[in-house]
């Protein structure tokens, strides 16, 4: 997955528990033994927010070449999430 974005007025229903159980269901069914999620920045309370749906924080990785990519990856840095399905039941 890459980055999961809420409009506002939908904010604060657990949609992202709602995509993660969706994602678990699809990773399963299809073999897969990782759900792999990034998003740009460091930002500790989103970092808090997908570690409390299951995710673990694999730290941060500064982007190489972002040629060709839009603006928000020039000289970013990366969170990188992830659930290891052979964890879990």
């Amino acid at each position: 997955m890459h980055r999961i974005a809420t409009s506002p007025e939908f904010r604060g229903q657990n949609l992202v528990a709602e995509i993660v159980s969706w994602a678990k269901t699809y990773s399963k069914q299809n073999h897969k033994q990782f759900i792999r999620m990034d998003t740009v920045g460091e930002n500790t309370p989103l970092i808090n927010y997908y570690k409390k749906c299951g995710f673990d924080f694999l730290g941060l990785v500064k982007l190489g070449n972002t040629d060709g990519l839009p603006g928000h990856y020039h000289n970013a840095e990366l969170s990188l999430f992830e659930i290891d399905l052979s964890d879990r039941n």
